[in-house]
């Protein structure tokens, strides 16, 4: 089971596959216009999930990159690195993915996730450098607040209140 309500919470069954876009809004939220991603120019977005009273160390973060390389980090020090995921959708928004492994081992309580990103300062233009690539100017944008996320067992669905 996975659901984000209008209030941006998240409940998610614990050890699900679970994979979903999120819009980077450069405009207002009256006049939204999409911040697109596009491979290979340094952005990465952020999810990081933590204790309701710890915001300074994550229990896990994960890190999107837009060439396709996904750091899961843990706070007991586990570490993974993948290469070659497809990380931006379509519409150049950036995916967040969960796999089994990324929830099994927490527990079923509420906890806090926050969601940031890298990006291209729109603001300074390009250089190049002496090979005649391009080098960026990047900006840590804030995507959300500290809003709730609740992982629960796979029969919470099926309890009867």
């Amino acid at each position: 089971m996975f659901k984000i309500d209008s209030n941006q919470t998240i409940k998610m069954s614990k050890g699900d596959d679970v994979k979903f876009p999120v819009f980077l809004n450069q405009g207002t939220s009256l006049t939204p216009l999409r911040y697109p991603i596009y491979e290979n120019m340094g952005c990465e977005l952020y999810f990081s999930i933590y204790y309701r009273n710890d915001f300074d160390n994550p229990i896990l973060k994960k890190t999107f990159k837009d060439n396709g390389e996904v750091v899961t980090e843990k706070s007991n020090g586990y570490k993974s690195v993948k290469t070659g995921v497809d990380n931006i959708n379509e519409n150049n928004d950036f995916i967040i993915r969960f796999e089994p492994e990324d929830t099994n081992d927490l527990n079923e309580d509420s906890y806090v996730y926050q969601i940031k990103a890298l990006i291209v300062d729109k603001d300074v233009e390009p250089v190049e450098n002496e090979e005649g690539q391009l080098t960026y100017t990047y900006i840590i944008n804030t995507v959300t607040n500290r809003l709730p996320i609740y992982i629960i067992d796979d029969d919470y669905g099926r309890r009867i209140w």
